[in-house]
């Protein structure tokens, strides 16, 4: 492994693997006699890619210049001594289309998170995603987008409530 911009993606896959593989000895049957007792455990490992990182989406190959915020890969783990269950969570919200940036700013202005990390074009792709204020102005991505005006602000407003809901769950006490 010595491409440093796969290393990134090997400490993920590492850390997926070894709970999948870790979650079936976790999982063994306890005599009967004894009382089950839930074990949680919690894990986390970063994955921000290590400079430079090829990046999708254009003609030619293009790579990152810089990593503005950390990503993180989070697991936690439940296990009562006859069933586990593995969450893996990442710090990241994931869009349909090329959304706008001033959208992207708006969600990470208005996450509750230290870190929000904005992912576009997953999912398959719904084209442009304009703001609002540039369907006025009638330019090459309004024109080609496939989403009516106010698309991008519902974007926003329903990733903001998902992120808030999952907030509130994560610090309620």
């Amino acid at each position: 492994m010595t491409n440093p911009t796969q290393r990134w993606s090997f400490r993920f896959v590492f850390l997926c693997l070894w709970l999948m593989l870790a979650t079936p000895l976790w999982a063994q049957s306890k005599p009967s006699t004894e009382i089950p007792m839930l074990q949680v455990g919690f894990g986390q490992v970063e994955i921000t890619p290590i400079r430079p990182t090829p990046m999708a989406g254009y003609y030619g190959k293009r790579l990152s210049t810089e990593t503005h915020d950390p990503l993180w890969a989070k697991a936690t783990v439940l296990d009562d001594g006859q069933i586990s269950i593995v969450i893996i969570s990442l710090d990241l919200v994931a869009m349909p289309g090329e959304i706008f940036v001033q959208l992207g700013l708006a969600i990470k202005d208005g996450s509750p998170f230290a870190t929000t990390t904005i992912n576009e074009l997953a999912n398959g792709s719904i084209g442009y995603v304009p703001t609002r204020q540039a369907y006025a102005q009638g330019n090459y991505e309004v024109v080609s987008a496939h989403c009516a005006e106010g698309c991008g602000e519902m974007l926003v407003d329903a990733a903001l409530t998902q992120l808030r809901t999952h907030f509130e769950i994560q610090n309620k006490k």
